[in-house]
């Protein structure tokens, strides 16, 4: 039983990384888990995509705790649950399911949102997890390597949650981030 947390901002590879797992862990024999959130559907509602389309077939839900009687949560060994941000009652379920259950699971998910606030329940399982991996991206504005730790939101949605691609988002660097939204709150 373990619990493991892959977090960073937008275009990081979070879902790159996690992909590249879930395929050494099946090339093992070991039953996984792929648990997708409706919310996002940029790529179809039941896969984990990475942006270059690189895919794994997922079971899309939006209660997690509907999951705890079904077969194919009881059989699994490993639970990855992608864009873990989303979900309400992610900290009790993950807990329940770690500590009771025996499983071994990865969250992954953004560390924050668009205006560097937290995000759903996935930075209160830190206490709790073995490890946490922080991915960052490439900073789009340097365009020298510099690494990007904020995702800027390029659209003038106010709301927290806006699923989105490339043209919604994009990732950058604390000068650049800070930039940013110096100009946009002293319009």
């Amino acid at each position: 039983m373990s619990l493991d947390i892959v977090l960073g901002p937008m275009w990081a590879g979070k879902s790159s990384f996690i992909i590249g797992k879930i395929r050494r862990y099946r090339a093992i024999g070991w039953d996984v888990l792929v648990i997708a959130n409706p919310l996002d559907n940029r790529y179809g509602s039941h896969v984990v995509s990475s942006h270059d389309k690189e895919q794994v077939s997922a079971l899309a839900v939006s209660e997690l705790e509907t999951l705890v009687t079904q077969p194919v949560y009881t059989n699994a060994r490993l639970l990855v649950i992608e864009e873990a941000q989303f979900y309400k009652g992610l900290y009790d379920f993950v807990k329940k399911a770690v500590e009771d259950h025996g499983k071994h699971v990865v969250c992954v998910g953004l560390d924050g949102d668009a205006s560097r606030e937290p995000f759903g329940e996935l930075l209160r399982l830190i206490p709790l997890c073995d490890n946490v991996e922080k991915i960052k991206s490439l900073c789009a504005e340097c365009g020298d390597g510099t690494a990007a730790l904020f995702t800027h939101r390029i659209t003038q949605t106010q709301t927290q949650i806006q699923v989105g691609a490339e043209g919604t988002y994009t990732p950058l660097c604390r000068k650049h981030f800070l930039q940013k939204h110096s100009s946009s709150t002293s319009r």
